[in-house]
């Protein structure tokens, strides 16, 4: 009887032994998949490469109107004359670049706008801010569905 107890109690450690080393390859999976993307993000960050905000509204499944008047609603951003400037909170973090324009109108007179383009940085920030608030990417829905 003592020994039909023990080789329960063995059989049940060994039970529970498998389980744990499932856990194990499962994590160690995860470890690999998270370093994945711990250095895609990486080197995204440090890309210096800029995207206009179309590009970053159309992840978003929303045109570049749309979406800075939500920007602006969130209180990221809001309009100087005819640029989207970032609230001050937000200055001064490498979210954005300010590029120049030359361009003529149609009665041959030169002029020049300014343009706010984001930062591989500023575009991370934005997803971070969306997500708070339940605004997700299309890739991110489509995978939740």
């Amino acid at each position: 009887m003592l020994a039909a107890q023990q080789q329960i109690q063995i059989e049940a450690q060994q039970k529970q032994l498998m389980q744990k080393e499932e856990e194990i390859t499962e994590l160690k999976a995860e470890n690999v998949e998270l370093q994945k993307q711990s250095e895609y993000t990486r080197v995204i960050l440090q890309s210096k490469q800029t995207v206009l905000v179309t590009q970053i509204a159309q992840d978003y499944g929303m045109s570049a109107r749309k979406f800075n008047l939500l920007l602006r609603d969130l209180g990221i951003q809001h309009k100087v004359r005819n640029q989207w400037i970032l609230y001050g909170k937000y200055l001064n973090k490498g979210y954005v670049h300010s590029t120049t324009h030359n361009y003529t109108h149609t009665n041959g007179s030169p002029d020049v706008s300014l343009n706010t383009e984001w930062t591989q940085k500023g575009r991370l920030f934005l997803y971070e801010e969306l997500k708070k608030h339940s605004f997700l990417p299309l890739i991110e829905r489509e995978m939740t569905n």
